[in-house]
Order: C-alpha cells, then structure tokens, then sequence
C-alpha cells in the first residue's frame, strides 16, 4: 500500500517524543497503515487539532484534562 503524502512545512522540526502503552501504539499504527498515513502525521494533526480548539475557546490551561 502506498502512503499518502502530507505537505511538510519547513517550519517542522522541533521533536517531541511521547510513550504509549503497547496496545494504544498498536492501534495507532494499525489505524495509520489503514489510512495510508504515519503514526506521526496523525499524532501531528491530533495536536494541531487540539491547540486550534483551545484557542478558539481562549482556554488558557488544561483545566479537566486527565491524564
């Protein structure tokens, strides 16, 4: 299966490294395989998605967040 490629923009490139349990890292690599995408692309749109959200709401912390 080839992979669908997503536009990088050249402002990537701060790391950040984050720990999943192994049946979470599963499902994400078997969903992104699924999809045709990386895990990283999807954890990516995940975050961008994320902090879009808090700033609409103007949420200033991660209050009621759990984790």
């Amino acid at each position: 299966m080839s992979k669908r490629r997503v536009a990088i923009g050249k402002e990537l490139g701060q790391r950040v490294t984050i720990r999943l349990d192994r049946p979470s890292h599963s499902q994400l690599v078997e969903y992104a395989s699924s999809e045709g995408f990386t895990p990283s692309t999807i954890i990516r749109h995940l975050v961008k998605r994320f902090l879009a959200n808090q700033s609409r709401l103007s949420v200033d912390h991660m209050k009621g967040i759990t984790l």
